[in-house]
């Protein structure tokens, strides 16, 4: 099993670069539901994205239950019985975190997980172009949470301030879940 996680602060561009990755899957994908676990199965690609992508502001695993973490740990171990060779991909806060990511470690043949990173003035325009209203409180947590997992070797740090940055994180995500570039 192979697992990508992609985790960031607000306005890091988590989503942006995730519904890009969602175009390059080949095949028709069908919606799945595990518990409070939810998603995008792409059967054909042996692809499994969890997280609810839309149109609205905030999308992926956004919209997923705050208590989603535990069902999904269910989830990998059943997907891992009935689905051999599955992907796993996800993104965004409610998933990238220090207990998941050691939690799907030693499940996984191979593994990448990722923290987006801008400088404050990409995410300030990032964050006023949204709408977006999550307060610096908020968004200085997801800052230190990002950089534990950082500090802790757990994860591998991408800037994605431009769209040169993001062809080529996409580039490498694309390789990784051996798709085409």
């Amino acid at each position: 099993m192979k697992t990508l996680g992609i985790g960031g602060a607000p306005a890091t561009g988590k989503t942006s670069l995730m519904r890009e990755l969602l175009s390059a899957i080949p095949g028709d994908w069908r919606p799945f539901k595990y518990k409070t676990v939810k998603g995008r199965l792409y059967t054909a690609a042996k692809i499994a994205v969890i997280g609810i992508y839309d149109k609205s502001l905030f999308s992926g695993t956004d919209r997923l239950s705050m208590a989603v973490a535990p069902d999904f740990k269910n989830w990998v171990g059943e997907i891992q019985k009935n689905h051999p060779g599955m992907k796993i991909v996800f993104e965004g806060d409610r998933l990238f975190s220090k207990t998941i990511i050691e939690a799907l470690k030693p499940l996984s043949s191979d593994y990448k997980f990722i923290i987006l990173d801008a400088d404050e003035e990409t995410r300030k325009v990032r964050k006023a172009d949204r709408g977006d209203t999550q307060n610096e409180t908020f968004i200085k947590g997801r800052i230190t949470k990002n950089n534990r997992i950082q500090e802790e070797g757990l994860a591998e740090v991408r800037k994605n301030e431009s769209l040169s940055d993001q062809t080529a994180i996409l580039s490498e995500l694309k390789t990784f879940l051996e798709l085409r570039n």
